[in-house]
């Protein structure tokens, strides 16, 4: 599902982002190897739904960075959300935080 949806493309077929994007803070689409560590399952549902219009800018005076994150609000069925919730949060990184 996270190939068939796209996510891939942007996230790396492991979640570990990478892709450039120019002028966006750090340079590049971020990692999802940790995303347990920032959201809740149910705050990274929501943030997929909403998406990230806007990116932040590395440099405020250069250009848009051309990449951001769609919403996916009315896109995906409410189990390809928890699919793909699930399928982050079974990461390694995200297992071991389970553990403590």
């Amino acid at each position: 599902l996270f190939n068939a949806k796209g996510c891939v493309y942007c996230h790396g077929a492991n979640g570990e982002g990478g892709v450039d994007n120019n002028n966006s803070q750090g340079g590049k689409i971020p990692s999802l190897k940790k995303v347990c560590e920032g959201y809740s399952e149910d705050e990274l549902k929501q943030r997929i739904q909403d998406g990230v219009a806007e990116i932040g800018k590395q440099d405020p005076e250069g250009p848009v960075p051309p990449l951001y994150m769609p919403s996916w609000k009315g896109q995906l069925a409410k189990d390809e959300l928890d699919a793909i919730a699930k399928f982050l949060f079974s990461f390694p990184e995200c297992a071991k935080k389970e553990e403590w």
